[in-house]
């Protein structure tokens, strides 16, 4: 496979997963498929099958140390689709932990579930501001 085919499946991969979570939160096939994290262990899998792949290609002027070192890692198209892997596999992560958060704290009438959908919307474009907006709004739904 190419990069830009790992790329397109993985992207395509994630959608079903998000649109259980937001469409279809406490069905079975989310629990057991995504809640459980099993969705994101794949994702996992996949990435540090990239890593192993990658290491003995990384150029050598690459680290984690210095804001060139990582753009070195980045200049290859293989190390591109591995960090995009790793995002994709933590806002997934982030998006699993919203749905459990809300369902262990009771939040889950009918308001609460689109309450919660721009949240995971967010994390799923934006990450780390859906994460942001389901802290405030769970705050809001909790007073």
């Amino acid at each position: 496979m190419t990069p830009a085919a790992v790329f397109q499946f993985v992207n395509t991969a994630v959608l079903p997963a998000w649109a259980l979570l937001i469409g279809w939160p406490t069905g079975a096939p989310t629990q057991r498929l995504v809640r459980s994290y099993g969705w994101c262990a794949a994702l996992a899998v996949l990435y540090l099958g990239l890593v192993l792949k990658g290491l003995p290609d990384w150029p050598q002027d690459a680290s984690f140390n210095t804001l060139a070192g990582v753009r070195a890692l980045f200049r290859a198209d293989w190390g591109l689709v591995t960090g995009w892997v790793h995002y994709l596999c933590f806002d997934l992560a982030v998006g699993v932990w919203i749905v459990n958060d809300a369902l262990a704290r009771g939040l889950d009438t009918r308001w609460h579930r689109w309450a919660r959908v721009p949240a995971l919307l967010l994390t799923f474009l934006f990450g780390p501001v859906g994460l942001l907006t389901w802290l405030g709004t769970r705050k809001l739904l909790s007073s």
